[in-house]
């Protein structure tokens, strides 16, 4: 954070023409008459969640993955952690990319539903639940939010602990299948629903591939390898928005924001335009 503060000065005393705007000033900028037709802000083709690996209990168990996703209160999340400066996520696909589907069945916030399906997944109140551990790495942004999805667990009778340790420590337990339940984020190599839909969940990518949720399901295989080949986007967006709910109703993640990109130009500047890869 100083550093983009350092960054942030930098830039208002003529130095940079074009910088990120820092969280503490990212609404006194937008409110800001001189600055804010000069601010830029944009989907940003990513996703933040929450992973389980669904080889490993409890997680193995659909409706405990789905109970779980209804006790995350996502817009709480988005607008006191994040100051707004996310899109609280439905599913997979960011707003924007191809395929995206604005009529997607998600989760919103409800306790009383997670509730339920917690007890029909054999732990009513939580009772016989076993302790579990949310992993993520290093990150003030990241112990914040962990800490929110802990207090909401706990309303579900659920007690989890946190691990918070360097990326790649964490990356690797991932990678190798030790995380039960972790944060993670992926932004597009290339602007395609198959680098969201195949390359994080189709089952030949378990692991360091992407699919680090190690979720199989061979019928979602077999849509997204239909889709990879079909070249008319007419025929590839019902199979992707088929293959994103098949993925959402599965629950392997909990599915919490969509990333915003955006940025400040000096007044002099024109013709510079944000995209959702970037600037």
């Amino acid at each position: 954070m100083r550093q983009e503060m350092e960054r942030f000065a930098a830039f208002k005393r003529g130095e940079l023409l074009f910088n990120d705007v820092p969280d503490p000033e990212y609404k006194n900028v937008k409110a800001d008459p001189v600055w804010a037709p000069h601010f830029q802000e944009t989907s940003r083709w990513g996703t933040y969640y929450l992973g389980f690996n669904v080889t490993k209990p409890p997680f193995d168990n659909l409706k405990v993955r789905q109970a779980m996703n209804f006790a995350i209160d996502r817009e709480t999340i988005v607008h006191l952690i994040l100051n707004d400066r996310g899109r609280v996520a439905k599913g997979v696909l960011p707003p924007g990319i191809m395929a995206y589907n604005p009529n997607l069945k998600g989760y919103n916030y409800d306790l009383a539903r997670a509730k339920k399906l917690l007890s029909e997944a054999g732990y009513p109140d939580g009772k016989g639940f076993p302790e579990i551990t949310l992993q993520f790495n290093r990150d003030p942004a990241h112990f914040r939010t962990s800490e929110f999805i802990l207090a909401n667990l706990r309303d579900l009778g659920i007690n989890c602990n946190m691990k918070e340790l360097d990326f790649p420590e964490h990356l690797g337990g991932v990678e190798n299948g030790d995380a039960g339940f972790f944060r993670m984020g992926w932004t597009v190599d290339y602007p395609d629903p198959d680098n969201f839909l195949y390359t994080l969940f189709h089952s030949s990518n378990f692991g360091p591939k992407g699919n680090f949720a190690r979720y199989q399901n061979l019928k979602l295989d077999e849509l997204l390898e239909r889709a990879r080949f079909e070249i008319d986007p007419k025929d590839r967006i019902p199979l992707y928005q088929q293959a994103e709910q098949m993925v959402v109703d599965d629950a392997p993640w909990v599915f919490v924001y969509h990333y915003t990109t955006h940025g400040l130009c000096r007044q002099d500047v024109r013709g510079l335009k944000i995209t959702p890869m970037g600037p």
